[in-house]
């Protein structure tokens, strides 16, 4: 039986951490999480979704933290050409005294302590924490290295990220522009006005477009295109769909406009991603990070 936390509080062990480049310009990715994971980005900006694509989407860049929990679903969009990052991979422990013991069982995922143990898209920007996983990593590398060290290490890098999500939890909102972004995926399927996201973030179509430059590093037509063609992708490697369906239920509509689109961006045409992915997928499935 699954122990609550009290005294203590939580305790990480400390598993592996990871040196990862995830490589090619807006590409589309899934990957299943095997363990409990602090991701910290190094270098690259993209997307990364939880699930299914029609969910909100958060942006990362260098300096971003997060935390991901077991059998989690990952879709990742790369706006540059590489995604570089650190992944630690550690297993929570909630710790009690009971009967003058103390006692330590697995830390379920939303059963109490740091809301980032219940895993979650919504990064903390931490860059000071680079140079302490790159140091990290490196000791892992040496000969002999003082585990308990690494356990001690391993602890405060994920305080610091867990204490700010905590923080942020009790106090955070999300911005008009945020939720325009939502309904961006909850829409993507049908037609979108410029001047309805502008209208759910409160701004004029002029400011809206600025700010989403300003804060996103893309408009918001751009956005939505690698949002669009994300699903697209997706649906063209399934065996049982057709290029113009693809186009339809991606919210392209026009199957010519779309295969336009779709070779500018990706840099091949549909029915050539469709022949490539199924030569990839005789080769191997869906990717895991270990």
């Amino acid at each position: 039986m699954a122990l609550n936390m009290a005294g203590l509080g939580p305790v990480v062990l400390f598993s592996s951490i990871h040196h990862r480049t995830f490589r090619g310009p807006d590409h589309g990715r899934d990957m299943t999480i095997p363990a409990y994971l602090l991701c910290m980005v190094k270098e690259g900006k993209g997307w990364i979704a939880l699930g299914d694509v029609s969910e909100k989407a958060e942006a990362v860049g260098p300096g971003d933290c997060f935390v991901l929990t077991p059998g989690t679903a990952l879709q990742f969009m790369l706006e540059s050409g590489a995604l570089e990052c650190f992944l630690l991979l550690f297993r929570p422990l909630a710790v009690q005294r009971r009967r003058g013991n103390w006692q330590a069982g697995p830390l379920h995922p939303g059963g109490g302590g740091w809301p980032g143990f219940a895993g979650g898209l919504k990064p903390v920007k931490a860059p000071e924490l680079l140079q302490d996983a790159a140091a990290l990593f490196a000791d892992t590398r040496l000969p002999g290295a003082d585990k308990g060290r690494l356990q001690l290490r391993c602890q405060s890098l994920l305080c610091i990220v867990l204490d700010q999500l905590k923080e942020r939890a009790s106090t955070a909102k999300p911005s008009g522009l945020e939720l325009s972004i939502g309904y961006m995926h909850r829409h993507f399927r049908s037609k979108i006005q410029l001047e309805t996201l502008a209208e759910i973030a409160g701004l004029t179509p002029s400011s809206y477009s600025r700010r989403f430059k300003r804060e996103k590093g893309t408009t918001p037509v751009e956005y939505l295109s690698r949002l669009r063609l994300h699903h697209a992708k997706k649906l063209l490697s399934r065996p049982d769909i057709t290029v113009k369906e693809a186009a339809a239920e991606s919210g392209f509509g026009n199957e010519f406009y779309f295969s336009r689109v779709f070779k500018r961006e990706v840099g091949m045409a549909p029915t050539a991603y469709i022949k490539q992915n199924r030569l990839q997928s005789l080769a191997g499935g869906p990717s895991e990070i270990g």
